[in-house]
């Protein structure tokens, strides 16, 4: 068996896949029948289905930011209170992890800039 293949994006940023085999619906134990499981096909989610899911999701990542103090509670929109505690306690690593995300070199003379990927010209 080989090891998973890595690859990695323009950034140097670590892309590993994740192979999936999902099925499209569910089986039915008959073996108290004496035969065999019988595959029952689902019926595909509707946009309004997903709509729900999503929405879900929002809720409990909001409540979620706000127990921990990162959103105001009690406002129908989400805002942020700029509470940071790993800016607190490790600006450097806080800094570090900022430019990251937002592809820009973190130090040495050309702080700041745009990190240069393949498909870009080079910025000397």
């Amino acid at each position: 068996m080989h090891p998973p293949t890595c690859r990695f994006g323009n950034a140097i940023n670590l892309n590993l896949p994740f192979h999936l085999i999902v099925l499209e619906g569910v089986y039915l134990d008959r073996t108290t029948q004496g035969l065999p499981p019988h595959f029952l096909k689902a019926e595909s989610p509707t946009d309004a289905d997903l709509a729900q899911v999503v929405q879900k999701i929002s809720q409990r990542v909001i409540r979620k930011l706000q127990q921990l103090g990162y959103l105001e509670e009690g406002s129908d929109a989400a805002v942020a209170t700029a509470y940071d505690p790993l800016m607190e306690n490790a600006p450097e690593l806080a800094r570090t992890l900022a430019a990251s995300v937002q592809q820009r070199i973190t130090f040495g003379e050309r702080v700041g800039q745009k990190v240069p990927t393949i498909a870009s010209e080079p910025p000397f």
